[in-house]
């Protein structure tokens, strides 16, 4: 589509074509003034010379961060950045900014409790003998891909989840698994933080998930080997074997 602004007419037509309704649809590219809440928040929105040195950012109504934001942080070492959601937060430190920041205009930190990929990942996990009392909880982020650099992430998942330890998980959509990062721990608000340098889709489950990949060591979860010993006569001839299998 071109910049700036598009029309479009949609004609939709019901099952039994007695009924047709026409709908318009007025689509901007490339028009900032138009765009709600797509509108990014450039460097220029933020008073980094004169601000604190923990800015907050609310991204509630706007969560579009453009990539100069982050460029301007690198020259205040000393502030950190916190772009605060609904439930979540992510916090940049100026000094862990990398040094090439994503090619990437802009960095969407919208963030949901659900996944467009809910059913899919919720089939390949229950698949896995162990898992079927597992509870899960998504959390799904607009943006797919590397941050400019560390971020804090902080989750707030309600009381109901206080005072536990979760196992953190990350889909991976390229190959289609589940890779396990390790645990956390809330507090009495059930809230957690934890270390990110990348966002996509993540699952917090209330157990360890057989068939999920452990990160740390490439190793499947769950994945069992068996070792068969043969049992020998005299003659060095096969006359039985025995089998033990380990986690």
């Amino acid at each position: 589509i071109a910049d700036g602004e598009n029309v479009f007419t949609i004609e939709v037509t019901s099952p039994d074509e007695t009924k047709k309704k026409t709908y318009t649809v007025t689509v901007y590219r490339g028009d900032e003034e138009n765009m709600g809440k797509l509108t990014p928040i450039h460097a220029e929105d933020i008073d980094f010379e004169n601000s604190p040195d923990v800015i907050i950012v609310d991204v509630t109504k706007y969560p579009r961060i453009a990539r100069d934001v982050f460029e301007e942080l690198k020259n205040y070492p000393d502030k950190k950045i916190i772009f605060q959601g609904n439930d979540y937060s992510l916090q940049f430190d100026a000094s862990d900014i990398d040094n090439v920041i994503p090619q990437t205009e802009y960095f969407s930190f919208g963030m949901s409790f659900r996944s467009p990929l809910e059913v899919e990942i919720s089939d390949e996990i229950y698949s896995h003998p162990g898992n079927d009392d597992a509870n899960l909880v998504f959390v799904y982020f607009d943006y797919h891909g590397a941050l400019p650099g560390p971020a804090v992430l902080t989750l707030s998942m309600g009381s109901k989840y206080k005072n536990s330890t979760y196992y953190w998980n990350y889909y991976n959509e390229e190959r289609e698994r589940v890779d396990y990062y390790g645990t956390v721990n809330t507090n009495s608000k059930g809230t957690f933080s934890l270390i990110v340098d990348h966002l996509s889709t993540y699952i917090i489950s209330d157990q360890t998930l057989n068939g999920a990949n452990d990160a740390s060591t490439g190793e499947t979860i769950g994945h069992k080997t068996v070792t068969v010993e043969y049992i020998l006569d005299e003659d060095g001839a096969v006359v039985g074997f025995t089998t033990t299998s380990t986690e």
